[in-house]
């Protein structure tokens, strides 16, 4: 009886000390699931301020440059073409130098909001540079798009930039129809427009 007790008190032991490392498995399980679910969303974060402007919220160049082969694939892959505009902000220098840049920043947010808020919701929008915003408009005509250029930049030129009030905007804008070649060919092609 007592070779039985003390193994059953043995037994019981291990199990305990079984259920206790189980628990602790499982706990350290939960928290590495924890730590990855973490990563995964801060991650992401990155990535999107990464892909992000900071001072127009818009997409940057990076981000054109990681799409750039998906839009040209699902274009060519669809059959249908898209047009790349560019437009250049002009006189920023002078904005700046004659207003600060507290004032340029300000023309380049207030350029990005009028454009953006002229586009189509599957078209996008991107800034490319200084102050150059690139736009991709899929499935779009030549007369369409010719309309939106001038609509784009008539939009600029009537809008105020806010405490700026003698402020006042233009832009030049060039763009292309495009759909079978590489988007920097379309770029470049449409960089050469604006001038």
């Amino acid at each position: 009886a007592g070779l039985y007790y003390e193994l059953s008190e043995r037994q019981a032991a291990e199990s305990k000390g079984v259920i206790k490392e189980v628990i602790g498995l499982r706990n350290n399980f939960e928290k590495v699931n924890r730590a990855k679910k973490e990563m995964e969303k801060e991650n992401k974060r990155l990535l999107v301020q990464s892909e992000t402007d900071p001072l127009t919220g818009m997409a940057n160049r990076r981000k054109l440059n990681v799409q750039a082969d998906d839009m040209f694939m699902n274009a060519l892959e669809a059959g249908h073409n898209f047009a790349i505009e560019i437009l250049d902000v002009d006189y920023f220098k002078e904005y700046n130098d004659n207003y600060g840049h507290q004032a340029g920043d300000m023309a380049l947010i207030t350029a990005a909001n009028v454009i953006r808020s002229n586009m189509r919701e599957e078209d996008t929008l991107i800034r490319h540079g200084g102050d150059e915003f690139l736009m991709v408009l899929p499935g779009i005509g030549e007369a369409e798009m010719d309309m939106l250029l001038d609509k784009i930049c008539k939009a600029v030129y009537e809008t105020e930039v806010p405490g700026y009030a003698r402020l006042r905007l233009s832009a030049s804008i060039g763009g292309v129809i495009t759909g079978n070649e590489p988007i920097e060919n379309a770029v470049g092609r449409a960089d050469r427009l604006m001038y």
